[in-house]
């Protein structure tokens, strides 16, 4: 089960070299933390992305959450210690591109299970895709096969 005390989060600051099991639950702290703030950021929780949270962090991660998990994460105390992009920009450095451009199809269906898309929502996904330094051509899988 994952965390939702969010704990790798706040060891993201240590600077010892972290072992794969470690850089996956950071991964997955990501994942909870990032979708579950999705839920919230239009202020209106609706019961369609939190189902939705939950099927996409079992298929991204193998386990289970609940929904108060969930409703957990979306108001953890950790965004009073800093904001989401200084820790998703802590987390890029440590996180594949195959995994940031996963995370960033997650919060796109998040974002569409109510069937409604507010500024808001807009906003904060150009904000998450911008912290995790993705680029245009990452989110539509374009790579350089050769160089010049």
């Amino acid at each position: 089960m994952i965390r939702s005390s969010l704990s790798a989060i706040f060891e993201l600051f240590d600077d010892s070299d972290s072992t794969e099991e470690e850089r996956e639950e950071l991964f997955n702290q990501t994942a909870l933390m990032t979708l579950s703030r999705a839920t919230s950021i239009d202020t209106n929780i609706h019961t369609a992305e939190i189902g939705t949270v939950r099927k996409i962090l079992q298929e991204l991660t193998s386990q289970e959450v609940t929904e108060s998990d969930v409703r957990v994460a979306a108001n953890s105390l950790i965004y009073e210690k800093g904001s989401l992009s200084k820790f998703l920009a802590a987390v890029s450095p440590k996180i594949s591109l195959d995994r940031k451009v996963a995370l960033i199809n997650a919060l796109g269906e998040v974002i569409l299970a109510d069937q409604r898309i507010t500024e808001r929502e807009v906003f904060f996904f150009n904000h998450v895709a911008d912290a995790l330094s993705l680029k245009a051509a990452d989110l539509v899988g374009l790579r350089a096969t050769q160089s010049f």
